[in-house]
């Protein structure tokens, strides 16, 4: 139904019903102008346009009244949240004080290898086809903005996605409460973590866009010149991009060896992987990995690292997109950019040095606070596996990385490499050309190291019991890992390949709770200093604090972080460092006096 004008009646049904569904169109996806808002309650529901080009729109001081009234009086659904809250606020909304629902996050609880989109659950769960936006603004080049269509089928669209999240969010509360440690990980850390997640898409993260141009100017003249040498090299009509002529060239013309294969059409494949093994001897390998790095990064990392802002007030900030739903083992993913593909920079020295991380700059007055655990899959993989010795390890607070070499017989790095790959299942054949060893050599330190910590592999082989006897497994806070419903029509190694993937979960998982509580608890006690949390990566954040409360809220991002990891039965270390860029909060860090001076 469409709605201009309403009156106390109207307030007065939202405040008896309680649960409203809310949701909110924009221009476009990039263009986050809120066009217009619908709400749905009981079997009613209502498209409120503010900012349309052909239907009559709801003055805005109407419009802030009444989102406001549902946020503060009813109990509202979102579906994707992350996407609806600063929408909302961006159009002056004040922002809920209270928890809000979010169907994104409750399906991703109930079945997290089930599409989370409106539409697909509509399809699985209630066998509803819903109409698509592009029926509603076309494809292509006849694709319109959402507040330009003419058609009412735009009414019609806003209403039932609200309708369906109403339906949606009462489906998957019944399966949830049949579950009763998932609704346990709803209830006392993704609900509680929304706010926490859309005050981060909320505040941004301030770019130094002089650096950004550098960087690109950087690219440009390493990718003009990596060019330059493949035409003289290669002949100046191959297509880099072209796996058939790099083909023809490398096998073809000087007889490199066939790698291996592609799956989907048998031909040599020339993909990165081979391409590194034939830099070792060839020139021109060397420089096509050269060009498409620095390429990748110019047309990937620089738009997306260039602030644009989709209202009036351009605020030098980019903002990304942090999904808490993102991955099946919970942890976080993101988007436009990717911060978890934002390369770690190499010393200063290095002739590779880009600097990258060094775009990400505090607000004038604050400094960065960058807080990581300390090898926490190791430490979560010791927990579980009670094993005596990876246990003492950081109970006495020994080296991890040179306990495995001494009981190995190898160096301290490839004990590394070691400790950190069998955690995740890593087998020989990887594991050999990870540390340029043969394979048998390769096997012969996974047998040692497993005799070495003996809980390792009981743990492995219980939790792989679990999985296929009960269908999932779990993490310290009840999240579930899932069988796939083709489990057992797959050969042996796609179930090993499922089976390693689900122990994965077991530690990623929790290793997400951890930081996921901490985000919570640091993010209610930094507020009262003017601190924001401004990203997170696996097991990492970034703080922005005023340089005025540095210390308080570097105690507080520690505490916080050290008190979420006591479920642990191993003591967790947290590293805490100051910066006036990602790179230094997340590198060497500085000294309060450096940022102080700046």
């Amino acid at each position: 139904m469409y709605i201009v004008n309403y009156g106390k009646e109207l307030l007065d049904n939202l405040k008896k019903a309680k649960l409203v569904a809310l949701d909110t169109e924009t221009i476009s996806l990039t263009d986050k102008t809120m066009v217009g808002f619908s709400f749905a309650y009981d079997k009613t529901e209502f498209y409120a346009p503010v900012k349309d080009k052909y239907l009559d729109n709801m003055p805005k001081h109407k419009a802030l009244y009444l989102l406001n009234f549902i946020l503060e009086n009813c109990t509202v659904i979102f579906h994707n949240s992350s996407f609806d809250i600063p929408v909302l606020a961006s159009f002056g909304v004040t922002l809920p004080k209270k928890e809000y629902e979010d169907t994104v996050i409750m399906a991703n609880l109930v079945d997290e290898n089930m599409m989370h989109g409106l539409k697909k659950l509509a399809k699985a769960i209630y066998d509803v086809d819903m109409i698509e936006l592009k029926e509603v603004c076309g494809t292509g080049k006849n694709r319109k903005s959402f507040d330009e269509v003419e058609s009412d089928l735009k009414v019609d669209y806003a209403c039932a996605d609200a309708k369906m999240t109403l339906r949606i969010y009462k489906a998957l509360l019944e399966r949830l409460l049949l579950d009763r440690p998932s609704y346990g990980v709803y209830t006392t850390i993704e609900r509680p973590l929304l706010s926490v997640v859309a005050d981060m898409h909320i505040n941004g993260i301030r770019i130094d866009v002089s650096r950004v141009f550098e960087i690109a100017r950087t690219c440009e003249n390493k990718i003009n010149h990596a060019k330059d040498k493949l035409n003289i090299l290669m002949g100046k009509d191959v297509n880099f991009n072209s796996s058939r002529q790099l083909r023809e060239y490398f096998i073809d013309k000087l007889n490199m060896p066939i790698m291996r294969k592609s799956d989907k059409t048998g031909a040599p494949s020339v993909d990165k992987e081979v391409l590194k093994t034939y830099a070792e001897i060839n020139g021109a390998a060397k420089l096509l990995l050269e060009y498409r790095k620095y390429n990748k990064i110019l047309t990937t990392f620089i738009p997306a690292l260039t602030p644009v802002k989709w209202d009036t007030n351009y605020s030098g900030k980019i903002f990304a997109a942090f999904n808490q739903a993102g991955t099946v083992s919970g942890r976080f993913s993101s988007s436009r950019p990717n911060m978890q593909n934002i390369p770690r920079d190499k010393k200063p020295n290095d002739p590779e040095y880009l600097g990258i991380r060094e775009c990400f700059i505090p607000e004038d007055g604050h400094i960065f606070i960058g807080a990581d655990y300390s090898q926490i899959e190791l430490r979560v993989l010791a927990h579980y596996s009670k094993d005596i010795n990876l246990m003492n390890a950081y109970i006495n607070k020994k080296d991890i990385h040179q306990q495995t070499a001494d009981a190995l017989g190898i160096d301290r790095q490839n004990a590394k490499t070691i400790n950190f790959g069998l955690v995740y299942g890593m087998g020989s054949k990887t594991l050999a050309k990870q540390i340029k060893v043969s394979e048998n050599v390769a096997q012969e330190y996974i047998d040692k190291y497993f005799n070495t910590y003996q809980g390792v592999k009981k743990f492995w082989k219980d939790a792989e019991v679990q999985f296929k006897t009960f269908g999932f497994v779990q993490t310290i806070s009840g999240r579930k890992r899932r069988r796939t419903k083709h489990f057992y029509h797959k050969d042996d190694y796609e179930q090993g390949a499922e089976i390693r993937s689900a122990i994965n979960s077991i530690i990623q998982g929790t290793a997400a709770d951890l930081i996921k509580r901490a985000m919570i608890m640091m993010s209610r006690r930094l507020k009262e200093f003017d601190a924001k949390l401004i990203l997170t990566v696996h097991d990492e954040v970034l703080v922005s604090c005023p340089i005025k409360h540095s210390k308080c809220c570097h105690d507080i991002v520690k505490s916080s972080m050290e008190k979420a990891g006591e479920v642990l039965s191993v003591p967790v270390e947290v590293d805490v460092k100051y910066g006036r860029t990602w790179a230094e909060a997340h590198g060497d860090g500085i000294k309060l006096e450096e940022a102080k001076c700046k």
